[in-house]
């Protein structure tokens, strides 16, 4: 054996305690290492986000001290972090279908979030088919969109100091309240206002029964491959049980699926269904 290790071995015997503090101070995983995600806290003003772990990345927007920003992991001296709501976030606007009131449907089944409205821009990260969206403002065949947790920057270590263990739930974007029929309500209602000719003498005006109105509140559920028809697709669930089937549109109406809703809407009496059958005409989401 060589003299170099004898002496180490000897040293070990001798000074156990002296070679166990220089054994954690240099291994290299002594402390452990950094556990993602966390919530880092800033400590300075006006600190970059950029688009990858370099100077010569694009800048996509600044944070202020002691805001907290999720860290997801690291890479060489910068740390990777979920985009704040300032930064900058662009998708093509040809995969993008408006749902109203600055909400958009991904319509690709995978499309790129960059940091410029330029392809040759840095890509920050993916969204899928059927995500939603929250539409800033549209910039020539690009929309500005809120940062979604698939997209990240990074930020230099020197400006970041661990906080806490717990991180809020992901970011969710809900499809927009509004009227699903609301053309149809309007053509009805100009029907409405249509004058009706006059009953000729000797019969009797036959009369329209008034529609039943609903109200309710329950889970939205899909009705898989047994809808009635095109358009009926989905049920409401109150406590536990089917109470309605529901027709609307039903690109918005999966928008809902197992989420907790008030519909309001009119029965049709018209279809057959184990269930009576609502034609949805406004549904609200209940957080």
């Amino acid at each position: 054996m060589p003299s170099y290790f004898k002496n180490v071995i000897v040293g070990m015997k001798k000074f156990p305690t002296i070679f166990f503090i220089l054994w954690i101070f240099l291994s290299p995983n002594a402390f452990g290492q950094e556990e993602f995600p966390f919530s880092g806290r800033i400590l300075s003003s006006d600190v970059n986000v950029r688009a990858g772990q370099s100077k010569n990345f694009e800048e996509l927007g600044q944070l202020q001290q002691d805001e907290t920003v999720i860290v997801v992991g690291k890479n060489f001296s910068w740390y990777k972090i979920l985009l704040p709501p300032n930064a900058q976030s662009y998708i093509f606007a040809k995969f993008v279908e408006p749902l109203g009131d600055g909400i958009g449907m991904i319509t690709a089944s995978q499309l790129n979030i960059r940091a410029r409205p330029d392809v040759q821009s840095s890509v920050l990260g993916r969204v899928n088919k059927g995500m939603l969206v929250r539409l800033l403002e549209p910039s020539e065949d690009w929309y500005r969109i809120e940062p979604v947790d698939q997209s990240f920057g990074w930020v230099f270590e020197d400006y970041i100091a661990f906080h806490s263990r717990q991180v809020p739930p992901p970011r969710v974007v809900t499809p927009p309240v509004r009227n699903v029929y609301k053309r149809k309500r309007m053509e009805q209602e100009q029907q409405a206002r249509a004058p009706t000719p006059e009953p000729q003498i000797g019969t009797t005006p036959p009369t329209t029964p008034e529609p039943e109105f609903v109200t309710a509140t329950g889970v939205i559920a899909g009705l898989g491959n047994q809808g009635v028809t095109e358009n009926v697709r989905h049920q409401l669930v109150v406590d536990g049980k089917p109470a309605y089937y529901l027709k609307g549109y039903r690109k918005i109406m999966d928008g809902f699926l197992n989420y907790k809703v008030n519909i309001e809407g009119e029965i049709l009496p018209d279809i057959q269904a184990p269930y009576p059958v609502v034609l949805v005409t406004k549904i609200r989401l209940i957080l």
